[in-house]
């Protein structure tokens, strides 16, 4: 799907709108990894990512939801999984834990309903006035309505600077030995 047809499309369904692979098939996946990050080159420029940590097929073109803005009519956009996954475009802040598929639509709404006054820009490259402040806001009522998984295995983590995708993937494996 295109930038231009996935923005009509997707202010109506949000989170709804269906992943899909690199062949165009529809995935359903049952949890997601929830990340808060900033693009390397536009700091404070915070973003929600929410990224799938299994390949339906080998390739990388597999795509990711980035919530691109959570208000002013343009709910999310999609880019693709590589391009998170590269060493120098986004540095990731946070690890939220895992989100499951029976709270997605209620999710969408919390980041609907928290996010409505907060964009300004383009899409894809949305700004907050207070980023920090919104992001606080959105994460105390998410975990207020229980949206998303606990637990050991899905702790939150907080990076402080900032890991790119690599640098979270050794420290993850460093941690599991």
């Amino acid at each position: 799907m295109n930038k231009a047809s996935f923005f009509t499309h997707c202010p109506e369904r949000g989170l709804l709108t269906p992943l899909v692979d690199g062949g165009n098939r529809t995935c359903d996946y049952r949890s997601w990894d929830v990340y808060e990050v900033e693009k390397v080159m536009t700091p404070h420029n915070k973003r929600l990512v929410i990224w799938h940590h299994k390949l339906v097929t080998a390739t990388v073109f597999h795509q990711f939801k980035a919530l691109e803005g959570l208000g002013g009519g343009v709910t999310q956009g999609t880019i693709p999984r590589v391009e998170f996954e590269t060493e120098a475009q986004y540095n990731i802040l946070k690890y939220k834990g895992t989100i499951k598929e029976r709270n997605r639509l209620d999710f969408y709404r919390v980041c609907k309903e928290v996010g409505g006054e907060a964009v300004v820009g383009e899409p894809l490259e949305f700004l907050f006035a207070d980023p920090d402040r919104l992001m606080e806001r959105l994460w105390a009522v998410v975990e207020e309505r229980g949206l998303l998984n606990g637990g050991d295995r899905n702790r939150a983590l907080d990076f402080g600077e900032g890991l790119c995708f690599g640098e979270m993937v050794r420290r993850n494996k460093r941690g599991r030995r």
